[in-house]
């Protein structure tokens, strides 16, 4: 959601809460994807980093907030009309022209035009307009997605971080920024103090709602049986093929 300019309304919170609890995650990816992508708990996926005290994954440990629920949708809404002053709100949603995003942009355009007053344009562009535009601000929400370099939760806190260049809606949080500092620096080198800086920073941009998360891409592939030790890798370098055999 672009929060550059002070009169945009998504530097609204309760409007930002409404349209997060307004996201059936799990009906999205079960019945609108169907393809093994699975619904986000909190912003980070699945085996990007673990306790180092008990080995726990992060999106386990994590204290998540992303629910959906149409009355705290409602709720937020209401407040957001109030405290913006305005009875409806039209803006244009970005995304890229690929199937799934069409599919996931529609979705999440009927999601939100429940909300009574809210009216949603779908702009379907092709990848590189949609990143020319996000990177210079050209949109009013826009659908995105990451996939870390490094299998650590740094490789997605550091993300929306004030300044950092991926930040795209420039949502801005003095002390999720502090605590993701400290986890780069004071904390860099105690693995259970660096660990808790990055939950809670977590934790405020959920409360937040600095960004909306939404599902957790998968992929399916199809593997001759004779085919073994294809690694998969979360982060990183997709498939490592160093211990592949093949069987006659």
């Amino acid at each position: 959601m672009n929060q550059r300019e002070e009169d945009s309304p998504f530097n609204n919170k309760d409007l930002r809460l409404a349209l997060s609890y307004a996201l059936d995650r799990d009906s999205l990816v079960q019945q609108i994807l169907g393809d093994g992508s699975e619904a986000s708990t909190n912003l980070l996926p699945e085996e990007t980093g673990k306790d180092p005290d008990t080995g726990e994954d992060f999106t386990e440990v994590s204290d998540s907030t992303l629910s959906y629920d149409t009355e705290k949708a409602q709720e937020h809404w209401e407040k957001a009309k109030e405290e913006l002053d305005i009875d409806t709100l039209e803006f244009e949603l970005l995304a890229e022209d690929t199937d799934s995003s069409k599919k996931l942009a529609e979705y999440i355009q009927g999601a939100w035009e429940d909300l009574e007053g809210v009216d949603i344009t779908i702009a379907s562009v092709p990848f590189s307009v949609r990143l020319d535009r996000s990177e210079a601000g050209e949109f009013d929400a826009v659908v995105g997605g990451w996939a870390a370099d490094y299998a650590d939760p740094s490789s997605f806190t550091d993300l929306f971080q004030t300044g950092n260049s991926y930040n795209r809606g420039q949502w801005s949080n003095d002390e999720y920024d502090e605590l993701v500092e400290e986890a780069a620096t004071t904390h860099a080198n105690d693995p259970e103090e660096r660990f808790q800086n990055l939950l809670d920073a977590e934790k405020i941009l959920n409360e937040e709602m600095g960004v909306i998360p939404v599902y957790q891409k998968a992929e399916g592939h199809l593997i001759s049986d004779n085919i073994t030790g294809i690694v998969n890798h979360s982060a990183g370098a997709k498939y490592d093929y160093k211990w592949v055999t093949i069987e006659e």
